[in-house]
């Protein structure tokens, strides 16, 4: 949770503006959290995020049924994002793994997310469900403190990501790979980075060809069969300890 004046327990909203005014109007969802849900009132203290890394503590001055007002107590300094900037471009897994999945790759601070569809795909997300995630984000941000929000693409076909992506450092997993651990000395050095996860049948012979040529190196996470949520997170959290600790694990 975000903090304002040392209280641990003030409640985080997403506003998508400016804070440079010194009052602010939240209407839509997250007033209805606010009012109807939370049931805060005029004086209580709130954190405000605007999804770019912006960060605010603010005061609640005035509520109608459908908004409130608020009062911009002091902006925040922007903390610097984890390093290396992940993409992470992945099969989607079947009902609600996937939310999970948006969840923790949000607490990870991965800045881009690339539903991808492959040969052996079994889910293709709609403009439905894909929102539905984008909503798991900004929920997920409130918990876990983070201000920027979880960039969730439209669902694209694996040859157009790799030919996006084609100067990016990639890390593929799959079976036959290098062990991912001997590499992790190697990733910290790198500013950005493309993981890659294939669906549980496995990216295909020809997909995994593709990724080679384009420079994605192919990596082994052991000797277990993991999920697709599973991968992706043993993958980044592996990262972002490696990176945290100074050292690799």
């Amino acid at each position: 949770m975000g903090r304002v004046d040392g209280d641990a327990n003030v409640h985080r909203f997403y506003v998508p503006q400016s804070f440079d005014a010194d009052l602010i109007e939240l209407t839509g969802e997250e007033a209805a959290h606010m009012l109807r849900v939370l049931r805060l009132t005029v004086g209580d203290r709130v954190s405000l995020f605007d999804g770019f890394g912006g960060e605010a503590e603010a005061e609640i001055t005035g509520t109608q049924k459908r908004s409130a007002r608020l009062r911009i107590r002091q902006v925040l300094p922007q903390s610097p994002s984890p390093q290396p900037a992940i993409t992470l471009v992945t099969a989607v897994p079947k009902v609600d793994r996937f939310r999970w999945l948006v969840e923790k790759a949000t607490e990870l601070g991965v800045q881009r997310l690339i539903p991808v569809r492959t040969e052996h795909s079994v889910v293709h997300p709609g403009d439905g469900k894909l929102e539905k995630m984008r909503a798991a984000s900004i929920a997920a941000c409130k918990q876990c403190g983070r201000n920027d929000l979880l960039s969730i693409d439209d669902l694209q076909d694996w040859t157009e990501v790799l030919r996006r992506l084609s100067t990016w450092p990639k890390l593929i997993a799959h079976p036959d790979g290098t062990p991912f651990g001997d590499l992790l000395p190697q990733i910290r050095k790198e500013s950005k980075l493309m993981i890659a996860i294939g669906p549980e049948g496995g990216l295909s012979g020809d997909e995994i060809q593709l990724a080679r040529a384009t420079g994605g190196e192919i990596v082994g996470l052991g000797t277990s069969i993991l999920r697709v949520e599973t991968a992706a997170v043993s993958m980044v959290g592996a990262i972002r300890l490696s990176a945290f600790a100074g050292s690799p694990l």
